[in-house]
């Protein structure tokens, strides 16, 4: 194929470079100076030729494939899809902006293939030196050579319904929003009505943590203060009255401590004892005895996976948490996705256990949430204000989409 056909004089159109590419490929179908069947350059090839990034050309072809008019072969390259007489006769909207550089979010195609390996005409070394773009980096399009938290290793992980999310918001979102140690808006509403209609758990959007693993969210949580440092509050009101309680030392900072109810996995162990937080294991046979070792082991912490909870004892152990005010309870939801037991969490009128839980444990993409009470939000909220949430803005977006098609578990 002849090339001189793309040249392209970019300095004379104020529309983005892969934008000014895409009408050119589009006219020479149109016209008939590409026929269907007929190979485009490789990108590499393109790129060289036209003085652009092989990003810009990418985003090209992608629009291009999107919008029809192109189709790819894994290792083969690009072929023209379609005639003048079978083209759309209607060309996608022009992207807004003035910026003509090629450091624009690059399109959800791009991206995927560039991760998948796919893109043709590569050589093997050329492949290996280019460093792996992160879907959470799309927002400034810097390289990142760290390993995806989202592996596109194989055809049937392309085909999970979670990827199809991904490729409509990154489409359709700049990408850009405040920090958030909670996680966004939008994801966390969406959990809320998810876990009210699977378990009957009710909860505020507000109450809700986002984060990429379970046990990462119990590290995170056992920081704050209300956990790391609980006090026993004095019966009374009024700031007269805790202004005299902090200078006569009657508020009384109490050393935390874990009982865990039956085995508990190693990891989380490991979690409380980096915090220094002394740890006994419940033997008891029954939990109303386990609660009364709690009790005389001096417990600020009962901590419970979901599958270890006897739901007939839920009321003994929520009245264990509400008797003191520095006592909390832990429920570690370990149960499959398709379990409907009973969870600790849902009977929990007065709000005093923290609930951690998995996100989609059936897609490629390891996520969790916890539920806090109430009156730990702030405690949260301030312990980690100058910090973003730990999930990547990306997979926010695309799970959000994902529980709202009503597809997902946790």
């Amino acid at each position: 194929m002849n090339s001189e056909l793309f040249i392209i004089d970019f300095e004379s159109s104020k529309s983005k470079r892969y934008y000014q590419l895409y009408e050119r490929i589009t006219r020479l179908i149109k016209d008939g100076s590409l026929s269907e069947g007929e190979k485009l350059p490789s990108i590499r090839v393109l790129s060289e030729k036209l003085g652009i990034s092989k990003n810009t050309v990418t985003k090209s072809y992608s629009l291009l494939e999107t919008n029809g008019f192109l189709h790819s072969e894994d290792k083969k390259g690009y072929f023209v899809t379609h005639s003048e007489k079978s083209a759309p006769k209607k060309s996608p909207s022009k992207p807004r902006g003035k910026d003509d550089s090629d450091d624009s979010v690059p399109t959800v195609e791009a991206i995927l293939r560039m991760r998948g390996n796919s893109i043709p005409d590569f050589s093997p070394a050329e492949e290996q030196e280019k460093p792996v773009i992160r879907i959470e980096d799309a927002a400034t399009g810097e390289h990142n050579p760290k390993e995806n938290p989202v592996p596109v290793k194989t055809q049937d992980d392309t085909e999970h319904p979670l990827l199809h999310s991904f490729r409509k918001i990154l489409s359709a979102h700049s990408l850009i929003f405040p920090p958030s140690p909670f996680g966004l808006s939008s994801l966390r509403k969406e959990i809320s009505s998810l876990v009210s209609r699977q378990f009957s758990i009710s909860t505020e959007p507000e109450q809700i943590i986002v984060g990429n693993s379970q046990l990462h969210l119990l590290w995170m949580t056992l920081q704050i203060r209300s956990l790391s440092s609980p006090c026993r509050k004095s019966d009374g009101m009024g700031l007269l009255r805790l202004a005299s309680q902090l200078t006569d030392g009657s508020v009384q900072t109490i050393q935390p401590r874990v009982a865990f109810n039956g085995d508990c996995p190693s990891a989380v162990k490991k979690i409380f004892s980096s915090k220094n937080i002394p740890s006994v294991t419940l033997t008891a046979s029954d939990l109303p005895s386990k609660i009364s070792q709690a009790s005389d082991g001096q417990a600020t912490v009962f901590f419970t996976r979901s599958s270890e909870h006897p739901s007939a004892y839920s009321s003994q152990l929520l009245s264990w948490s509400k008797s003191r005010s520095y006592r909390s309870v832990i429920e570690f939801d370990d149960l499959a996705p398709s379990s409907r037991e009973t969870r600790l969490k849902s009977k929990d009128i007065d709000d005093t256990v923290i609930y951690i839980g998995r996100l989609c444990p059936s897609t490629p993409v390891e996520a969790a949430f916890a539920v806090l009470p109430k009156d730990i939000c702030a405690d949260y909220q301030q312990h980690y204000d100058m910090l973003d949430c730990t999930l990547p803005l990306l997979n926010q977006l695309a799970i959000a989409d994902f529980i709202g098609k009503g597809s997902a578990d946790v």
